[in-house]
């Protein structure tokens, strides 16, 4: 079997060993480094390709695991199969671009790659892990309430800046150390077609105005993540990242990602804009 990585991501993301996050310190917001990583996807030949279980498929159903000859997990999505109008492999993986490049490794790594005559995505599978809904009737309470905090503060507000309407219990995983992946990222950068660019503004000053209002236990975090954004926007990583989303077929992606990172300069940046 064929198979072609097309692109070169700056780098990979894997979860670490169990018992090695708990203690994890902050990372260097903008350094495109977070944690020890190697690239993992494409460094191996494959060596199967199954369907994808039936419980596990989404709206891509030609989605496909494949194993490499390293033992690697992956699910592929051909662009074949993404018959959501918002859906696109280049979403999938500038939504990983963006979890690297600010240092919030909250996505598996993503690639695009061609198998066979097929284009699409290449996610890592995220080992010992249920999705949101398993995990929350597992324990009869929402994940949010229960996996740390901060990285559902940062699931949520990356959401918000590349705008994915398609967050859903289903499209994050929980794993053995109830680290939280987000996944399923292709609905990034979505804009409605009835959304001018003063609503979308509108929207967005909305979104991130009611996230750090909330009275809740993770009312820190949101701030936290938003200031996360503000230092990462001062970097040059932002300003490569940027130039990516310009690469995009969406109308106006790049000028809507730089709007929604600029609101949260405006809310956040004095307080949080130097270390």
């Amino acid at each position: 079997m064929k198979i072609t990585l097309k692109g070169s991501p700056t780098s990979g993301w894997y979860a670490p060993p169990r018992g090695t996050h708990s203690g994890e310190k902050h990372r260097a917001v903008g350094s495109g480094r977070a944690g020890k990583k190697k690239h993992i996807l494409g460094s191996s030949p494959v060596r199967n390709i199954k369907p994808i279980p039936a419980e596990l498929r989404g709206v891509n159903k030609t989605a496909a695991i494949v194993t490499f000859e390293d033992g690697t997990k992956a699910i592929f999505k051909p662009a074949s199969g993404m018959t959501v109008r918002v859906a696109s492999v280049e979403a999938e993986v500038l939504a990983y671009e963006f979890s690297d490049s600010i240092g919030w490794g909250i996505v598996p790594e993503t690639v695009e790659m061609t198998v066979g005559d097929e284009v699409g995505s290449m996610q890592q599978w995220v080992p010992n892990s249920q999705n949101g809904w398993s995990y929350r009737d597992s324990l009869g309470v929402d994940a949010g309430t229960l996996v740390r905090g901060r990285e559902y503060a940062r699931m949520q507000v990356m959401d918000e800046i590349l705008r994915n309407p398609d967050r859903n219990p289903g499209n994050y995983v929980v794993d053995a150390d109830e680290r939280m992946w987000a996944i399923d990222n292709e609905a990034a950068f979505f804009i409605r077609r009835d959304m001018d660019m003063e609503s979308f503004k509108l929207r967005v000053q909305s979104d991130i105005s009611t996230k750090v209002k909330l009275a809740s236990p993770n009312r820190q975090h949101y701030a936290d993540a938003y200031a996360d954004v503000v230092r990462w926007s001062a970097t040059p990583a932002y300003r490569n990242y940027v130039s990516r989303v310009r690469s995009l077929k969406s109308t106006n992606a790049a000028d809507r990602l730089e709007y929604a990172v600029g609101v949260c300069r405006e809310r956040f940046g004095r307080k949080y804009g130097k270390e």
